[in-house]
């Protein structure tokens, strides 16, 4: 499904911006490159949109229809010729995708996919338009912007690290394999950088009491994804363990991390657990 062109996008509208919008966009520079009432009108506009791991929210060939920054999570952007993908690179915190779209009727150059469960902001074609029809300086200071953009194409741009993020997913229905896992998991990974482990316990620790058992669409979601996503950053890794059930936070392990790494025992019922059904569904 394409959040952009879909009908039901609204639906997928949390109503909620994240806490410290303002100084989250300061750092941004398509943003921050604005004059600040410029800037505040266009936040006025942002809506925020959960994309699920998987969807599709830019189609390459469809219609440009607005542009999308990260709040968290992570995005993909690949490019499809002769009937070959080709991944070109990873969009994480902060980064804009689609900006073209305000300014230009042109097509979509790219696909971009969640990779991980993402909270996004959205800011419409018709939402801009609707600005610029009161505001007729605000096009101007975006096309300043993108100019900018444009002439710094060439520039490397730096790409999240890869497999930072491990959830170690218990395969059948004890969780003592997978824990004696993650344990030395976290070890060996400790000699290499700064290393945390999180589960249930330690997210509610943190949050409050089922605070990690939060689903999309709960009120404490987006406290839930920021607070993970300060985790990572403030780390080289972050080792996820889920439940042995398949919760809202075994599903929030799943979603948020690079890699899965299915943990199971010769003793164990050879029939698939339900994280590892819920593993292997998503490959």
């Amino acid at each position: 499904m394409t959040i952009g062109a879909a009908p039901g996008i609204l639906a997928r509208v949390t109503g909620q911006h994240p806490p410290g919008l303002t100084a989250f966009l300061d750092g941004i520079p398509f943003f921050s490159a604005l004059d600040e009432p410029t800037r505040l009108q266009l936040t006025k506009q942002l809506k925020p949109v959960h994309a699920a791991a998987g969807e599709v929210i830019i189609s390459q060939g469809e219609p440009g229809d607005g542009l999308f920054v990260v709040v968290s999570g992570r995005l993909r952007v690949s490019v499809a010729a002769a009937g070959v993908e080709r991944v070109l690179h990873d969009l994480a915190r902060g980064s804009v995708v689609g900006e073209i779209a305000l300014i230009s009727n042109r097509p979509r150059s790219a696909t971009v996919r969640a990779v991980r469960d993402s909270d996004l902001l959205l800011l419409s074609t018709s939402a801009f338009n609707s600005l610029v029809e009161r505001s007729p300086a605000v096009l101007r200071e975006i096309a300043h912007v993108l100019a900018d953009r444009l002439h710094s194409v060439d520039r490397p741009q730096p790409r999240p690290p890869g497999a930072r993020a491990i959830a170690v997913v218990p395969v059948g229905t004890r969780p003592g394999p997978a824990a004696i896992v993650t344990e030395r998991l976290t070890a060996q990974l400790a000699r290499a950088g700064k290393v945390l482990r999180v589960d249930a316990e330690v997210v509610d620790r943190h949050l409050g009491p089922g605070a990690a058992q939060r689903s999309p669409g709960d009120p404490g979601r987006a406290e839930l994804a920021g607070w993970l996503h300060a985790v990572e950053r403030g780390s080289d890794y972050a080792v996820y363990q889920p439940d042995v059930r398949d919760t809202a936070w075994s599903r929030v392990c799943m979603s948020q991390s690079d890699v899965a790494l299915l943990v199971a025992t010769a003793l164990d019922d050879a029939s698939p657990g339900p994280m590892e059904a819920r593993a292997l569904a998503a490959v």
